[in-house]
This record gives structure tokens, C-alpha cells and sequence, in this order.
């Protein structure tokens, strides 16, 4: 039988717990139930995560049925460059009250805003809604921005983060990747819009639309053929704004976090 739970490394070592993945996005049928039980176990994980296809009615019961913890409703959503480019000249109307420019990585002063603005993004995360994860999400989110302002290495695929600034201030960040993968033979690059955050003082004001247009560019003038971001569920806002410069949801994931002392409990 195929292995069923992939270690975290990071993870395990940043919450201080043994974490791992569930690979399948379902739990197709009791056997497949018994078997994640079984390497549950096995393997000595206190928490795995579970990303479940939404529509599946047998995995959503394994997962009541086995105290798993519903942490979020993942919206994964993506744009194509031919829905982008079309549209070129009805976008950019109007002007903001900010400068949207690519944050330089060199700037320690923006660099350590941008961190603070990620902290402060830690409290939607899945892992805040966890109280066993929550004295430790701040910090990794700021470990998250910091990995994807400068590419660890000159070989490292492209990393960009664009930044609002308001009165010289960092109103607002969209930290942005290029990932490569192999297909029927060939490399395929897509880019990924990894976090967003506006200041809860400049929301409305058109910096989250401006700022990913201008991610959306920088990642189809890297060669991308799509551009992905994931939301929260409960983030109608963010699900708007992304739908309203191109975006279409493809797919919707329940995520849970199943923990030995309650899902799956002997």
C-alpha cells in the first residue's frame, strides 16, 4: 500500500509536535479510514494535516466522525494569461493615494514594516483558529515573509513582493513566486501570489486591486502560464477582489487538523 502520511520537517520543528500531511485528498471508503488510522499511529505524529476534497460526502464524515478540527475552507482560485491580457486596457482606472512599487529587499526599514504587516496577518490564518498552534503562528508567518522578500540563493526561482507605500509608510504587501514544474516532458512555470495584507487603516482604497495587478504582470512577464492564490472561505472581500482582476475558482478544500489526543482518539 501506497504511503498515505508525509512528515513536516519545518512544520514538526516550528511547533514543536511531530505534524505531517495526509497525501489523498479524500478518505474514500472505510478501508482507506482504517489505513490513515493505522499509519497515524504507526508513524508517532501528534497532528496531521488533512486537506479534503469539499465535495466528498465520505471523507466529511470520516472526519465528524473522528473529532477531526475543521481549521479553514481553503478557495483555490487562478487566472490565465489570456484572461488577463485582454482586458489590459480596462484596467488601471482611476488613481490611489499610494505608491505601488516592488519593495526593495536591501531596505531594512520597509523589510521589518512588511514583517509586522505579516504578523498581523497571522490571526486569519488556520492555525490561530487552533489554540494548540497559536503561540507560534506569529512568528511563522513573519519566517514566511521573510523567505519569499530574497531568494536564498542566485539559483533560486524568482521571488518578488510588491508593496503599497503611503507617506513612506508600507500600507499594504503581495509577496509573489514563480514555481517551475515538469509536464508531458517540459518545465511549466506558474507563479503564486503567496500572502496579502492591506493595513486595517488604508483598506477600501484600492491598494489590494493595485497591488495584485501589478504581482499578476510580474509573474506572466517571468514566463508564468498561470498565476494562483488561496483564500480563507470566510474572506469574502479577498474573494471578491480576486475574482473582479480575473481570477476563477477551481477548487475548494475543507482542512483539518487531526490530533492524536482527539481526532483518531484509541
Amino acid at each position: 500500500m501506497s504511503q498515505l502520511i508525509k512528515e513536516l520537517p519545518w512544520d514538526s520543528n516550528h511547533f514543536k509536535v511531530k505534524i505531517g500531511r495526509y497525501l489523498p485528498t479524500t478518505i474514500a471508503d472505510p478501508d482507506q479510514e482504517k489505513s490513515f488510522r493505522q499509519e497515524f499511529f504507526a508513524g508517532k505524529f501528534d497532528c496531521v494535516y488533512a486537506m479534503l476534497d469539499a465535495s466528498d460526502v465520505h471523507s466529511r464524515e470520516a472526519a465528524a466522525r473522528n473529532q477531526f478540527f475543521l481549521g479553514d475552507i481553503r478557495m483555490s482560485y487562478a487566472l490565465t494569461k489570456k484572461d488577463w491580457f485582454p482586458k489590459e486596457p480596462q484596467r488601471r482606472q482611476g488613481t490611489i493615494p499610494a505608491e505601488i512599487r516592488f519593495l526593495n529587499p536591501d531596505n531594512a526599514e520597509q523589510v521589518a514594516q512588511v514583517k509586522v504587516l505579516s504578523r498581523d496577518l497571522s490571526v486569519v490564518s488556520r492555525f490561530h483558529f487552533d489554540e494548540r498552534f497559536r503561540p507560534y503562528v506569529a512568528d511563522m508567518y513573519e519566517i514566511w515573509a521573510g523567505n519569499f522578500i530574497k531568494p536564498k540563493t542566485p539559483t533560486d526561482l524568482p521571488v518578488k513582493t510588491v508593496i503599497a507605500l503611503k507617506n513612506g509608510w508600507v500600507a499594504g504587501f503581495i509577496g509573489n513566486k514563480i514555481v517551475e514544474e515538469e509536464k508531458d516532458g517540459q518545465k511549466v512555470r506558474h507563479g503564486e501570489v503567496v500572502l496579502v495584507a492591506t493595513h486595517s487603516d488604508f483598506r477600501g482604497q484600492g491598494f489590494g486591486r493595485a497591488m495584485s495587478e501589478k504581482s499578476i504582470d510580474w509573474c506572466f512577464e517571468q514566463g508564468a502560464e498561470f498565476v494562483t492564490v488561496d483564500t480563507q472561505g470566510n474572506n469574502y472581500q479577498a474573494s471578491r477582489l480576486y475574482e473582479s482582476v480575473g481570477f476563477r475558482l477551481q477548487d475548494m478544500k475543507l482542512i483539518y487538523h487531526v490530533w492524536k489526543q482527539y481526532g483518531f482518539n484509541k
